[in-house]
């Protein structure tokens, strides 16, 4: 097995693709990668559409999935607020990849049994370790599908993250193979000679307590209990210290429960969400997930600037 990764942050697509390929390939001594996950930074929106068969065409990969984002790492690099390419590359011998897209329209209900969700992946639960997903968060319920999944394969990893680096339906996009997409996810499923172990790369602190979201539309929350949620906030940061107000300036998230049906919510399992923006007249928040009345959500902030 053999892992690379490689970062470019030229502000040509043409050049930072031809940086990021070179140097994959130069890593797996000229080995063309079994499976290849790539994220764009949304400086090189005009390419999107052509990215993943362009990219592919120079590395060869079986399986490429990917997604754009706001920022990207890679080969020791981080880039952020400017161009940026990242790509991370594998050969993984005695292990089978079974690549995925998937649009909310083809979910099993939240009453379906884990053999629907088996017979979606087309893939058996015994004997897959892993799986990755990146989700737009616009376009489909990624609570749900995470919970499905969970039901399907309880002893397989999830790892991935949200596409990002835009802020409204179809402005993210998706890669697979050579193929673009604007909505749904993609992913990958790994069986075979694999083992996973995963690594949490932010750590976030609650603010405030948990609500039920009485009013949204998509990813905007209008109502949080009887108040909107710019009133929360105001309250939250009017009580907060001077280094938490900072903090929550910098790094301020929103939590939402993944089980609705917990007897207590304070102590669920919350999926992280960047906050998008707010409306000072109306009061409402914009989210990167989409949020439906009834779910219980609660305010993060980093644990620290910078936290990684």
């Amino acid at each position: 097995m053999h892992w690379s990764s490689a970062v470019s942050d030229s502000p040509s697509f043409t050049e930072a693709v031809i940086q990021v390929t070179d140097q994959i390939l130069a890593n797996l001594n000229g080995q063309c990668p079994d499976l290849a996950v790539v994220f764009i930074s949304a400086h090189h929106i005009p390419s999107y559409l052509a990215a993943p068969e362009v990219l592919n065409k120079k590395l060869g990969a079986k399986v490429l999935i990917g997604c754009s984002a706001a920022g990207v790492i890679g080969g020791g690099q981080e880039v952020e607020r400017r161009p940026g390419i990242a790509i991370s590359a594998a050969i993984l011998p005695h292990v089978e990849l079974t690549p995925f897209h998937l649009n909310q329209d083809e979910l099993p209900n939240e009453d379906a049994g884990p053999e629907e969700w088996q017979t979606l992946l087309g893939i058996e639960a015994d004997n897959c370790p892993a799986i990755m997903l990146l989700p737009d968060p616009f376009t489909i319920r990624s609570d749900h599908l995470l919970a499905g999944l969970d039901f399907a394969y309880p002893a397989a990893v999830k790892i991935g993250g949200l596409a990002s680096g835009g802020g409204q339906p179809g402005s993210n996009a998706l890669f697979f193979n050579d193929k673009p997409a604007r909505s749904g996810a993609v992913g990958v499923a790994f069986t075979g000679d694999l083992a996973v172990e995963t690594i949490v790369a932010q750590g976030c602190r609650p603010i405030g307590e948990p609500v039920v979201v009485t009013e949204s539309d998509l990813n905007v929350i209008s109502k949080l209990g009887d108040q909107t949620p710019l009133e929360i906030l105001r309250e939250l940061f009017e009580a907060a210290e001077t280094r938490e107000k900072r903090l929550i300036r910098r790094s301020l998230q929103i939590g939402i429960i993944m089980d609705r049906l917990a007897q207590d919510q304070s102590e669920g399992e919350f999926l992280i969400r960047n906050v998008l923006g707010a409306d000072e007249e109306d009061g409402t928040l914009a989210v990167g997930e989409l949020v439906q009345e009834g779910q219980v959500v609660q305010f993060f902030r980093s644990r620290r600037p910078g936290c990684r």
